[in-house]
């Protein structure tokens, strides 16, 4: 029970963390504060997996957070195939079960929205990865980090209806 309560901590941080982040869009240099929120939010969401004995979401996760922490310094797309590849081979070392199948589907979507430059089609890719996370964590009982997902959803959701929005007007 000691784990679980752990685990459900360093998910709350990371939750914490990424909502925090949304807060950075008007500040100078946004783009890498918020990919450096990122970052450590999945961090500790990859530490809370390695808690949780879930090790192919820990090592996909943290490879999404070395993606966030390399594009924070070096964007640009060309970098797309190495962390798709990475995520496969991780994958296909650590796979455990279905769930494994998801983190990796969830990974690969995120990638590939995280070096896309369309704004739309970045935010589309992220509910999608978020959907899948939360399928993830909340089959792996883990309800704050599935909390975290959906709030990470709703968030671009109304973004993503927004921008539609403005861009129709």
């Amino acid at each position: 029970m000691a784990d679980f309560v752990l685990s459900q901590l360093f998910a709350f941080i990371a939750f914490a963390l990424g909502i925090s982040s949304f807060h950075f869009r008007f500040i100078q240099n946004s783009r890498q504060k918020l990919l450096l929120f990122w970052f450590f939010s999945a961090v500790f969401n990859a530490i809370h997996f390695l808690i949780l004995g879930h090790v192919t979401a820990a090592l996909l996760v943290g490879i999404t957070a070395t993606r966030f922490l390399f594009s924070a310094y070096k964007p640009g797309s060309r970098y797309l195939y190495l962390f798709i590849m990475i995520a496969v081979v991780s994958f296909a070392f650590s796979f455990e079960n279905y769930l494994s199948i998801l983190g990796l589907l969830a990974t690969l979507v995120g990638t590939v929205g995280g070096f896309n430059k369309n704004e739309m089609i970045v935010r589309l890719c992220m509910m999608g990865a978020s959907i899948l996370w939360a399928t993830h964590n909340a089959l792996a009982a883990s309800p704050v980090a599935a909390a975290m997902e959906i709030s990470f959803f709703i968030s671009n959701l109304i973004a993503w209806v927004r921008l539609n929005r403005q861009q129709r007007f």
